[in-house]
């Protein structure tokens, strides 16, 4: 069970140091700071050119106006129906006046309209026809007929709309 040590190892040998001293100038030898130095100014001229470099900036975004515009002048004969067109205007009139009520009925979209500063309450009666005309034609049973005028009345209207946002005075 309990095993005992049976040879007798002898005395133990007197422990060394696993080296010699050190000699007295390598006990007083100082840092040389001089690298360091060196080093930080690399790390700080790196990081001025990589700071001063000129930095692309993305494009502005397209404004509503040209883009309700240019996806007018897209419709054609058969694409010119109530439903793209009023898409357009409502899509303008969202994104111009930053209404947050995408699914706003004619009606409380010139409600939203009123309450912008720069919107002319002269034009609230013929936005809303606009809006309610093709809302009519959207739920009508029978397809609406081809109206070419609409678009021409709708990049009008657009325009003066856009003509008093942009405007200097409220």
């Amino acid at each position: 069970m309990f095993a005992a040590i049976k040879l007798d190892p002898g005395p133990i040998p007197e422990l060394r140091p696993p080296r010699e001293e050190l000699p007295p100038a390598a006990e007083r030898k100082q840092r040389d700071l001089l690298p360091w130095f060196i080093g930080t100014g690399i790390i700080a001229v790196v990081a001025a050119v990589l700071a001063a470099r000129p930095r692309k900036l993305p494009p502005l975004p397209t404004p509503p106006y040209t883009i309700a515009r240019r996806r007018l002048e897209e419709l054609t004969g058969t694409t010119a129906t109530p439903v793209a067109i009023s898409a357009i205007f409502r899509e303008y009139l969202l994104d111009a006046f930053r209404i947050p009520a995408r699914g706003a009925t004619p009606g409380e979209l010139i409600e939203w309209l009123s309450a912008y500063p720069r919107w002319d309450t002269q034009m609230t009666s013929e936005a809303s026809a606009l809006l309610e005309a093709c809302d009519v034609a959207k739920f009508s049973p029978r397809p609406p007929e081809e109206h070419p005028a609409i678009i021409e009345q709708t990049r009008n209207l657009i325009a003066r709309i856009e003509g008093k946002r942009t405007s200097g005075q409220p």
